[in-house]
């Protein structure tokens, strides 16, 4: 009987021991489910906090590099309308140049082609003075031949005729002629002389 109830004693203690562990067991359980929790808050928190201050720190990132890009287009931007203006002044000035150049070669083959023109026309006038002068001379010395020529027949018919004339005893004809220009040199001064007397008689 006593056995019994020993035994009995013992169950109720191991199963007081069994429950006290049961029940610390499950508190603990307890404790850790409640660390658990309030640490996946605290993570869901800090994740969220983590995601807010990425994004944050993300678009500040983004930001700076739009202000950098938006910076280096301005210069690019910048430099492409000082390059445009460069080179649009470069061809302003090449086609002013090419504008002057042009009017200078146009002037002064204008210039030369008013030269040669005068030099044509001053040649052309000389060639044609030349020729005249030389066809004035040609024909100076062909009526001076012709001239020749004809006193030469003439004093070969002078002669001839003198000569014709001394046989029939009769003057030649440049005799006649000679004696007849001072027969009127003769009349012509009685003439003049008569007339003279006349009016200083008057």
């Amino acid at each position: 009987m006593n056995q019994i109830r020993f035994y009995d004693q013992q169950d109720r203690l191991r199963k007081a021991d069994s429950d006290r562990r049961a029940a610390i067991h499950a508190k603990q359980m307890h404790e850790v489910q409640t660390s658990l929790e309030r640490l996946e808050m605290k993570s869901k928190v800090n994740e969220e906090r983590a995601r807010e201050n990425f994004k944050l720190w993300e678009k500040k990132i983004w930001d700076e590099i739009e202000d950098v890009i938006k910076l280096e287009e301005g210069k690019v931007k910048a430099r492409l309308e000082a390059e445009k203006k460069a080179q649009e002044e470069a061809e302003r000035k090449r086609k002013e140049e090419e504008r002057n150049r042009k009017e200078e070669e146009d002037r002064k083959k204008a210039e030369e082609d008013k030269r040669k023109a005068e030099e044509e026309t001053r040649r052309k006038e000389e060639e044609e003075a030349k020729r005249k002068e030389e066809e004035q001379t040609k024909k100076k010395l062909e009526e001076e031949q012709e001239l020749l020529e004809q006193e030469k027949l003439r004093v070969q018919r002078e002669e001839s005729e003198k000569e014709q004339r001394k046989e029939f005893g009769m003057s030649t004809t440049t005799e006649d002629w000679s004696s007849a220009r001072t027969l009127l040199k003769v009349d012509i001064h009685f003439l003049y002389n008569f007339s003279a007397n006349c009016f200083d008689r008057t």
